[in-house]
């Protein structure tokens, strides 16, 4: 149940970033990182060839990226 939250919080910050674009999220991890807790989501966008590759954190229970690759 707490990972059905966690990709639907993940899956509306991604919406919300591409805006009418058809994306699917590859992977969802979970890294501890200098005792921070960070989620890394990989996804793609329907027509184009790019995986994208991001880092997030929730601070205050809002979502902040911190690094795209």
């Amino acid at each position: 149940m707490q990972e059905n939250k966690l990709e639907n919080e993940v899956y509306d910050v991604i919406e919300e970033k591409v805006q009418d674009e058809t994306f699917s999220i590859e992977f969802i991890d979970e890294v501890d990182y200098y005792e921070e807790k960070y989620f890394v989501v990989s996804y793609t966008i329907k027509g184009d060839p790019t995986e994208y590759l991001e880092w997030y954190y929730r601070k205050d229970g809002e979502w902040l990226q911190d690094e795209t690759k």
